[in-house]
């Protein structure tokens, strides 16, 4: 018995190695059928496919992993690699050259093509010693790939006194309405497709509704969508230029007591306009004055009249009670 298993088990294994090496030869076979002089022939490198056209106003992914589309810029999705960033940056300046330096910042924007979004220049050209100057503020839109240099150009105009730039990565909420647009559209393209083919007037009525509902959506999500890239193409920033005042200028060459005459020459003619003010306010209000001022005599009397009544009333009651 013993004599037996040992010369089955020899069989087995004798079986395991034919069939290993008809398998390797049968390999080497096949990757060298194709070859000559035993070297295998190299594979002919596949087309990439080539991606079809998007639809007029229709969203796709370019080389870089970001979006393409209708009024749809590159610039954020080269600069962070495919991810949508809304760029801000803040910028306080001071300076004494405030027409030529805000010339300058608007020259520049026009320069790196962008745009001013709202500006205001508020205050009065400083001519006195100690004149508080004009001030402006700057809202520009610049392109995204091009806000750095700009920024930096920016910084080169006066005095900085604080500089603050901020980056809002939007992508996962881009990239969620973009998916949800895609599915609203599909199931625009199959609701239409059910109202062709639908003769109950019941059912063209509630297809009707709900391919108004996905309509309104779509636009929404559009419009929302067209936004974002507005923001995410064109940098925001805001420019606060203030005017210093003046180190220089007529009150330099007073003397202290000439100009303390001067102050209180100021103060008496103030006082003068708002006494010279009053008389006319109440010369012209006279007429209404008068009437008030009857109306008031008139309420006084009878006030002092049912006093004097109430007075007499009292003594009279003391005197019955005394008795």
């Amino acid at each position: 018995m013993k004599k037996t298993s040992i010369i089955l088990f020899c069989i087995i294994l004798a079986v395991f190695a034919v069939s290993g090496c008809s398998s390797y030869n049968k390999g080497y076979d096949e990757s060298t059928s194709d070859a000559k002089g035993g070297v295998a022939a190299p594979q002919a490198p596949q087309e990439a496919p080539v991606p079809a056209p998007a639809e007029e106003g229709e969203y796709d992914y370019g080389k870089d992993g970001g979006l393409t589309g209708p009024g749809k810029g590159s610039n954020s999705a080269d600069n962070f690699g495919g991810h949508k960033i809304i760029l801000t940056y803040e910028l306080s300046i001071e300076t004494d050259r405030f027409d030529e330096d805000l010339e300058f910042i608007m020259q520049q924007v026009e320069a790196f093509g962008g745009y001013a979004q709202s500006s205001s220049v508020s205050g009065r050209k400083p001519v006195t010693y100690r004149d508080n100057g004009r001030y402006a503020n700057l809202s520009l839109r610049i392109p995204s790939d091009k806000v750095g240099e700009f920024v930096n150009s920016a910084k080169g105009v006066g005095t900085l006194l604080s500089s603050n730039d901020y980056a809002q990565d939007i992508s996962a909420q881009y990239f969620d309405r973009e998916t949800r647009l895609n599915v609203l559209r599909v199931q625009l393209e199959r609701l239409k497709s059910i109202l062709v083919e639908t003769d109950n007037l019941a059912d063209i009525i509630e297809l009707e509704k709900e391919i108004a509902r996905v309509t309104i959506e779509i636009e929404e999500l559009t419009s929302e969508l067209r936004r974002w890239d507005n923001l995410v193409d064109y940098a925001t920033v805001s420019i606060y230029l203030d005017e210093l005042s003046p180190v220089e200028g007529p009150a330099d060459e007073l003397t202290v007591g000439e100009r303390i005459s001067r102050g209180f020459t100021s103060t008496l003619t103030g006082v003068g306009v708002f006494f010279e003010n009053l008389f006319v306010f109440l010369i012209s209000a006279s007429p209404v004055l008068v009437i008030l001022g009857a109306i008031t005599a008139v309420v006084l009397l009878l006030v002092r009249r049912s006093n004097r009544k109430k007075a007499a009333k009292r003594a009279d009651n003391d005197t019955k009670n005394n008795q």
